[in-house]
């Protein structure tokens, strides 16, 4: 009872994903619809094509960064460009290393 008192703010949102959780559920709805969450297709190791994303953080030919409503992605590679890039997709071409996602907020 005491953590309620110190934090209403937090205990708030927690509630919140709670019941968007429930509805989320009970209606079969996919995470990223009503989350927002980032989608990752891949295409081998050579393309990967990233919808819902909201902002560029790192452009590198060796790395790339860019993060959604509650996930940062970090595409590693070699000769890494992005041929295309709009509000719903970008695209990353190159030599693929390694994807990783990482939650924005715990």
């Amino acid at each position: 009872m005491e953590n309620h008192r110190r934090n209403p703010q937090k205990n708030r949102l927690s509630g919140f994903r709670e019941r968007t959780e429930k509805l989320r559920e009970a209606l079969e709805l996919p995470a990223d619809v009503v989350e927002g969450a980032i989608q990752v297709r891949i295409s081998g190791n050579t393309e990967v094509i990233i919808g819902n994303h909201k902002k560029l953080l790192t452009y590198l030919d060796t790395c790339i960064c860019l993060c959604g409503n509650r996930q940062k992605v970090t595409i590693c590679g070699t000769r890494l460009c992005i041929p295309y890039y709009t509000e719903e997709a970008i695209r990353i071409t190159g030599r693929i290393h390694s994807i990783s996602v990482e939650p924005l907020y715990e």
